[in-house]
């Protein structure tokens, strides 16, 4: 406890630690745009800075903080993003410019995210890439955790839900299933960043499939 505040480490603490870490983000990124657009009204530099630094800011985080609990603040970074990039966009593409915007109207987010050589801004928004980067980090991390015949677990409620030297190549077939149904928050979380992005694909392919199906 520091001060009479919350324990280091409980989830009071963790929420005012992103709430001091995200104001800090936003304050850097509209402080960089202010900055960039005043000298010479430099939109093609602060596009850069957006996309290039400003978007990694917040990926640290991503990494470490159960997405559940940073999905809030990661949407914050988002708006803050965005808003940085109509302020230094020429024009951000409108149903006058593009017919599909009315039949799609997520379109014009859609082409804000996209790659710069699919015509799009190249914004990559936190609270799209969390989910994955948690995942990612999580299965990269879980060997460690859970330790070998040789090193201890680091995490030994991990390493007991998982079972002993379970990510040995043997029992590959055998490891997510004592993890995922352990009850062990790192689980559930695993479960929820895996079911988003299954939902978030589905949506987007039968996005496809429906557009296919009515426009030529």
């Amino acid at each position: 406890v520091f001060g009479g505040g919350p324990v280091a480490g409980g989830t009071e603490y963790r929420q005012l630690f992103l709430r001091a870490k995200t104001d800090e983000i936003r304050s850097n990124i509209n402080k960089t745009t202010d900055t960039l657009i005043s000298e010479g009204n430099s939109s093609s530099a602060a596009h850069a800075s957006l996309t290039f630094s400003s978007c990694t800011m917040f990926d640290f985080l991503t990494e470490i903080i159960a997405p559940s609990l940073l999905l809030p603040f990661a949407k914050e970074i988002d708006r803050c993003l965005v808003e940085c990039f109509e302020r230094i966009a020429t024009a951000l593409p409108t149903a006058a410019d593009d017919p599909n915007l009315l039949i799609d109207p997520g379109f014009t987010n859609d082409r804000l995210t996209q790659a710069r050589r699919h015509g799009g801004g190249a914004l990559r928004l936190p609270s799209e890439s969390m989910h994955h980067s948690w995942l990612n980090c999580m299965y990269h991390v879980m060997p460690t955790l859970c330790g070998t015949h040789t090193t201890g677990p680091i995490s030994p409620s991990l390493a007991a839900a998982c079972g002993a030297d379970s990510f040995h190549a043997r029992k590959a077939a055998s490891r997510w299933t004592g993890f995922l149904g352990s009850g062990l928050i790192e689980a559930e979380e695993f479960r929820y960043c895996y079911d988003y992005l299954n939902a978030r694909d589905s949506d987007m392919l039968d996005r496809l499939a429906s557009a296919g199906a009515t426009h030529v």
